[in-house]
């Protein structure tokens, strides 16, 4: 998403939830729903911090580190419109759940040859 001229994107990181834990209730991921309602206030300070620390670990990440992208602030959320806001808050969400997802490949181990003794009995 391109905003003031620039590229936005978003990264699922350990920073990221690092980051995001930090305005959970209770610190607990788990919790994010109720960091995201309640209280108008609180759910736009929410959502600029969780579109700022998924910015931000895509900026620091290893293969957009050396585009030299600095990561959006809260003052710049803060001056967004609505639609706007809503907008990069729905792709810093895909990219929550994108990343959530556990992709793991695996290939299987390598069967051991069954030795074979033979015993000789007389």
């Amino acid at each position: 998403m391109q905003l003031n001229g620039r590229e936005v994107g978003f990264k699922y990181s350990v920073r990221a939830i690092k980051m995001i834990v930090d305005f959970c209730p209770d610190r607990d991921m788990s919790k994010i729903e109720g960091a995201l309602s309640g209280k108008y206030g609180n759910i736009i300070d929410n959502q600029a911090a969780f579109i700022v620390a998924l910015n931000t670990a895509y900026c620091r990440s290893a293969e957009h580190k050396d585009e030299g992208q600095t990561p959006i602030t809260m003052d710049e959320i803060y001056d967004l419109d609505q639609e706007t806001l809503q907008a990069l808050f729905i792709e810093a969400a895909k990219a929550m759940q994108e990343g959530m997802q556990t992709h793991v490949e695996t290939k299987p181990a390598p069967r051991k040859k069954a030795s074979a003794q033979r015993v000789n009995q007389s």
